[in-house]
């Protein structure tokens, strides 16, 4: 009768290794930032700082208080329903970059022209979830 039993909890701790190494790394916005060119168009995790999000502003903030760097969070209804009544509270946001409009502070085209600047919500981090909060 307990002979199946091992394998099964051999199987169990496997799809947990399994699982935990899919998941992308968690990375803090001012890494983000730092990293913004090699993490183009990858899906990762942000910690951070986040607010209730409305129709022209979120973001995930680097701390809670000024001076800090931030990210946009591009519209996703989803997400804003699950981030509704925070104030700067501490989460974990799973999202894919995309900097096009992050290249204005990081340089200008190949052609020497500036990149479009950021504007209300911004897709930076497009198609967000809500992974944690604290």
């Amino acid at each position: 009768m307990l002979r199946g039993a091992p394998l099964v909890l051999l199987a169990s701790l496997l799809s947990a290794c399994v699982s935990y190494a899919d998941r992308p790394r968690t990375w803090t916005v001012d890494e983000v930032l730092e990293r913004a060119l090699e993490l183009d168009g990858q899906r990762i995790q942000v910690v951070g700082f986040v607010s209730e999000c409305d129709r022209l502003n979120c973001a995930i903030f680097s701390q809670a208080d000024s001076p800090r760097q931030l990210l946009p969070i591009g519209s996703a209804p989803a997400f804003d329903k699950s981030v509704m009544g925070f104030d700067n509270r501490e989460a974990v946001v799973e999202a894919t970059l995309d900097i096009a409009c992050l290249r204005s502070k990081l340089g200008t085209r190949p052609d020497g022209s500036p990149y479009a600047p950021c504007t209300d919500r911004a897709d930076v981090l497009k198609n967000a979830t809500l992974v944690s909060a604290k």
